[in-house]
């Protein structure tokens, strides 16, 4: 019997955010950078 896999949560804190926000506006690039990130991850996981 094999369990199902658990999906991977990224918990973005408020410094991330903060952070983030001001990265977005030079790095226009940068929300789906961290996207393919996130299923990148959500791959090596599973």
């Amino acid at each position: 019997m094999q369990s199902e896999p658990s999906s991977i949560q990224i918990a973005l804190t408020p410094r991330f955010k903060r952070y983030f926000r001001e990265l977005a506006k030079r790095y226009r690039s940068i929300r789906t950078d961290l996207q393919l990130l996130q299923f990148k991850l959500q791959e090596v996981h599973s």
